[in-house]
């Protein structure tokens, strides 16, 4: 493969990250609008199966979108190997999984606080 072809492979890798993460978040959106306007209403089996939905859709986009980062960051090393340069960073990836994780947890702390409010 050329280098322009490895590039061009890594520009779409990088694209499909992005909208695998637009996904995400518009999952993550749903997830908490419904936690706040009826969490509290939901019965244990409810948000069993709506926590589990959630869970999986959220995984499921969330690591597509460290994949698709991956392989984007893998195919830009091999383009920086064959021209002898350095761009950016080989760990940048990592970022994104660990902000998937943190908001995956955050929005599980969020629903636990919503349906088991503090009395004052």
């Amino acid at each position: 493969m050329t280098e322009y072809e490895i590039s061009d492979i890594a520009g779409n890798a990088f694209a499909n990250g992005m909208n695998s993460f637009t996904v995400f978040f518009s999952i993550v959106t749903a997830y908490l609008v419904a936690a706040h306007t009826a969490g509290k209403s939901f019965s244990t089996f409810q948000i069993v199966i709506v926590n589990m939905c959630y869970l999986v859709a959220a995984a499921f986009f969330g690591a597509f979108t460290t994949v698709a980062f991956m392989r984007g960051a893998e195919l830009t090393r091999e383009v920086q190997f064959g021209a002898n340069e350095k761009i950016g960073s080989d760990v940048g990836w990592m970022w994104i999984a660990a902000i998937i994780i943190l908001v995956i947890t955050a929005s599980l702390c969020f629903m636990w606080s919503v349906r088991h409010p503090k009395t004052e």
